[in-house]
């Protein structure tokens, strides 16, 4: 009867694991207005560059 446990929770693991590579690997269906990273932002402003908080 523990086995059948065991193997149950194996199962439960490796098919979440499957699911996330799954998920991270293939590209996504969504077109819209992101930076390409696969954080879903939406990059509608430029960020300023390094120089700008710099005192001359």
């Amino acid at each position: 009867m523990d086995a059948i446990i065991q193997y149950i929770i194996i199962g439960v693991v490796f098919i979440a694991a499957v699911a996330y590579i799954v998920k991270r690997f293939l590209p996504s269906k969504r077109k819209g207005d992101a930076c390409g990273k696969g954080c879903g932002c939406a990059m509608t402003t430029a960020s300023p560059g390094p120089d700008t908080n710099r005192k001359r």
